[in-house]
């Protein structure tokens, strides 16, 4: 008959992991981090980019080519000939695909630019893309005119053109922030999103104040509550709100 051996107790005092428990710990933290990247890569194959084309659901009709007035007046603009729809002249922001600015000449003049019309109403966006063809003969092809529309206070959010008018979906709060953050070092139009109406507008161009680009100070103040001061302008279709060299005031 065979003799019982007592029960083995151990008792381990090393403070060290066994070697089977070592492995099998590496094996389900494998495993943990092995499935995480998998669903993280799934969620985000699923996920629109925010400035793709696929993302643009209001594209007017595709490819366009439009022949107007290259200007400057605090990013690029063309200038599209008075219609019955648009009588004082369409002005449109101009910008690259994604969140880049487009290639375009260094100075006004007539121009052709293919591309894509994002937006409606008065803020629209060209996204341009091919560089810009200039144009010999300016008939037709000038300047809107301009409607100073005096002083003003006004308060809002700053973002960029290419998110109202649709190029670009970030989404809201934090998540518009980050993006917006990036897109004013994109040279990309930036915009005033008016608390209250502008004479019948929401939507303001923002430039410096000798109607140049606005100030690098905008680029710490993008889509949060702020008041701007300058003096407002009716370009063509689009309200021009040129500011004073004074601080960003926040709200």
């Amino acid at each position: 008959m065979r003799e019982k051996r007592p029960d083995e107790v151990f008792i381990d005092r090393s403070g060290q992991t066994g070697p089977r428990r070592a492995r099998w710990l590496g094996l389900v933290a494998m495993l943990c981090v092995t499935g995480m990247a998998l669903v993280g890569s799934g969620l985000g194959s699923r996920a629109d980019d925010p400035a793709s084309r696929q993302a643009r659901p209001d594209d007017k009709a595709g490819e366009q080519v439009l022949r107007g007035h290259l200007s400057h007046i605090g990013h690029p603009a063309l200038h599209l000939p008075p219609s019955p729809a648009f009588p004082r002249g369409r002005v449109m922001l101009l910008a690259g695909d994604r969140k880049r600015a487009a290639e375009l000449p260094a100075h006004a003049g007539p121009v052709e630019l293919r591309g894509s019309v994002q937006g409606s109403g008065a803020l629209e966006m060209f996204v341009v893309d091919a560089p810009a063809r200039p144009l010999d003969d300016a008939r037709g092809l000038s300047p809107a005119g301009r409607e100073p529309l005096g002083r003003r206070r006004i308060a809002g959010k700053i973002c960029v053109g290419a998110c109202d008018a649709g190029a670009l979906r970030p989404g809201a709060g934090v998540a518009h922030r980050t993006c917006a953050g990036l897109c004013p070092t994109g040279d990309l139009p930036a915009i005033l999103v008016a608390t209250d109406p502008v004479d019948g507008g929401h939507h303001l161009l923002l430039a410096g104040p000798d109607g140049g680009p606005p100030p690098a100070a905008l680029r710490d103040a993008v889509a949060i509550p702020v008041e701007l001061e300058g003096h407002v302008e009716r370009v063509g279709n689009v309200l021009l709100l040129r500011l004073d060299a004074q601080p960003v005031k926040r709200l």
